[in-house]
């Protein structure tokens, strides 16, 4: 049986640790798929380093937002440009690097159509 699209929605603000959606998703087993060009992911979080596993079938911008805001220019990563990350290949996604601003904070991902993520990692140590 296929996975079904359906719209998603929650009330901010997100529980410690937790992960809210809104807009149209198709929800996998392993796996996320954004099903609209307004599908939304946010993250309650605690660490300096957050990765993400996607990939996409053609390059897709993901937009990425701290606590409501454009990411400073400070936490970038090499796979952000002007506060997006260009999806495409599968593989492990650097969305933010907080430097030694540890702390608590909520991610937000705007995602286009068709674009699919597996899995959050984390990282409490600067490299």
């Amino acid at each position: 049986k296929q996975n079904q699209e359906a719209f998603y929605s929650y009330t901010s603000p997100l529980p410690e640790d937790k992960v809210g959606l809104q807009g149209m998703w198709n929800i996998g087993p392993e796996a996320i798929t954004s099903a609209s060009d307004d599908a939304v992911l946010s993250l309650n979080f605690l660490a300096n380093h957050v990765y993400l596993v996607m990939q996409a079938p053609e390059i897709s911008e993901v937009t990425v937002l701290l606590d409501g805001n454009p990411v400073a220019q400070k936490y970038f990563t090499a796979d952000m440009r002007d506060g997006k990350l260009r999806v495409h290949d599968a593989r492990m996604y650097n969305i933010l690097d907080l430097n030694h601003d540890y702390g608590r904070h909520t991610l937000t991902m705007k995602f286009p159509k068709n674009v699919t993520a597996y899995a959050f990692t984390f990282g409490a140590n600067a490299h």
